[in-house]
């Protein structure tokens, strides 16, 4: 059943594999049909209406592609939909990270402790790993991030547990793809680097606006310290951006996740602590503190809704649209599931939100997690792991490559969103081929300008269709019909475009946005 009412029961320790066994555990499209008032509606508020597209939109998406996590579990998202493998030599309660490549072949996976390569085999220097090496497990112990504009380096950051005290604290190891014969190897001098100590539990990781970035944050122990590190093409920056926010962390245990869009930022602390708030350039803002929470942590793919998992059987969602987020708490008690079927939850590039049962052999979806929360969307075990078993953790990911927003242009001065160039009105942002003769082309209107050359993009990046024109005068310059250079018509979705433009007087101008296709 689902009500709505502010529920602080944070009854979380753990289980089979720590002493404690609830220490841990606080549990755990909408298909468009459209006509074409709506399809014109849509030139001048795409923003405010919900796509079910059927894979994420970033253009690194497929890195997360494979996951491995549990007591041999996995799952592979190559076909679009998840399918259970179980080739995974990765046997743990709880953090665990995987990479694949832009085209969604495995790379490695780890569990804090040891990385394997695409073989299943150890690294040769991916043992001893800092994420809680000794006994028991951290809530997000590892999570792997490729080194911008550098196609053979992979940060892999792990953070201590409870059962060490986070004396091992948050740490980095450097992996470079290309040694041993291609399957990767650790560098030497670049193992269990140091950042700090003590570290608490979470660790989760955005890129910043323009990509060209990544942010990675944890939370010290014992205060109201988060922690934020950038990682660009030049490496880890290992001064971090310190935002003294929220309430203090009493206890290591914790969880957090940025929204899909890298703007918002939830976090878990088993202390008693849920919060919620805004994130820009390394910086917390806008303190929420939210009535309920709980161990799993994460946004929807659309970022307008906030979930937790709690006690094994309770799903919780905010909507971050709200005016007053706490109070649009919904709690969703599901009286068919004991404590432990809703353990930690992630995003996948299906756009649903997968969630980690407890040593069992299947797990739970949310379908539609951008909508209201209510059992119609909860499939309680409906992914198979083909016998064997989930743990209370779940694979983590970089959480951008889940968003299913257009990407936001950002100035080249700071980095930051630059809304006075993201859309003109000669621009606009949908159009139908379906051949109807109304809004059929992808068209721009242009004055003052005497040449452009345009390119168009899918969401992976994948060059489709290219073009160059002189302009005599000013005029309405068809670009795009929705086909590629081969003449094959693209599917419906969201494309991306590059448009540079040389004025009469000589100057020339760049063009970034995406346009949206609906047949």
């Amino acid at each position: 059943m689902c009500v709505s009412f502010a529920s602080i029961t944070q009854s979380l320790k753990t289980c089979s594999v720590r002493t404690n066994f609830n220490r841990k555990i606080s549990t755990l499209a909408i298909k468009k049909t459209m006509n074409s008032f709506y399809k014109i509606f849509l030139l001048f508020s795409i923003y405010n209406l919900t796509f079910n597209i059927s894979l994420a939109q970033h253009p690194e998406a497929k890195r997360a592609t494979h996951w491995y996590f549990g007591n041999g579990a996995g799952l592979d998202f190559s076909s679009g939909s998840p399918v259970a493998v179980t080739n995974g030599a990765l046997h743990t309660s709880e953090g665990c990270a995987a990479m694949s490549d832009t085209a969604g072949n495995l790379l490695f996976y780890t569990d804090g402790d040891t990385i394997w390569d695409r073989n299943h085999n150890p690294m040769p220097n991916g043992t001893q790993l800092t994420g809680c090496p000794i006994l028991g497990s951290s809530s997000q112990a590892s999570i792997i991030i490729p080194q911008p504009n550098n196609d053979s380096l992979y940060y892999v950051f792990t953070t201590d547990c409870w059962e060490n005290f986070g004396a091992f604290g948050l740490r980095y190891n450097v992996i470079n793809i290309n040694l041993n014969g291609g399957l990767g190897d650790v560098i030497p001098t670049q193992k269990n680097k140091l950042l700090y100590t003590p570290s608490t539990e979470g660790l989760t990781a955005t890129y910043n606006c323009d990509k060209t970035g990544v942010w990675i944050m944890s939370h010290e122990y014992n205060t109201n310290n988060y922690v934020c590190y950038f990682l660009d093409a030049t490496g880890i920056n290992t001064t971090p951006i310190i935002s003294s926010i929220g309430g203090i962390y009493t206890d290591f245990v914790s969880y957090m996740r940025f929204s899909p869009n890298g703007k918002k930022f939830a976090s878990f602390n088993y202390g008693g602590l849920s919060e919620l708030f805004d994130f820009k350039d390394g910086l917390l803002s806008d303190f929420v503190n939210l009535p309920d929470g709980g161990y799993g942590t994460c946004f929807s793919n659309d970022n307008s809704k906030l979930y937790f998992t709690r006690s094994g059987n309770t799903i919780i969602q905010f909507d971050i649209n709200s005016t007053n987020i706490p109070a649009s708490l919904i709690v969703y008690y599901d009286i068919y599931a004991d404590n432990a079927t809703y353990a930690s939850i992630s995003n996948a590039i299906d756009n649903t939100l997968i969630i980690s049962s407890i040593g069992k052999d299947s797990i739970s979806t949310i379908v539609n997690p951008n909508i209201i929360l209510t059992s119609t969307i909860v499939n309680r075990f409906n992914i198979s792991l083909d016998g064997k078993q989930s743990g209370i953790g779940i694979t983590d990911f970089i959480q951008s490559y889940f968003n299913t927003l257009p990407p936001e242009l950002c100035s080249d001065t700071n980095k930051k969103i630059d809304t006075t160039t993201i859309m003109e009105s000669t621009f606009p942002n949908v159009f139908t081929p379906n051949n109807d003769g109304i809004n059929d082309v992808f068209s721009v209107n242009l004055t003052g300008y005497e040449e452009i050359n345009w390119k168009i993009y899918n969401r992976w990046g994948s060059e489709l269709k290219t073009g160059e024109l002189k302009i005599e005068n000013e005029r309405i310059v068809e670009l795009w019909d929705g086909r590629t250079n081969a003449g094959e018509k693209v599917p419906d979705g969201t494309y991306y475009y590059i448009i540079n433009l040389t004025k009469k007087r000589g100057e020339h101008e760049t063009k970034k946005g995406f346009v949206q296709i609906l047949n």
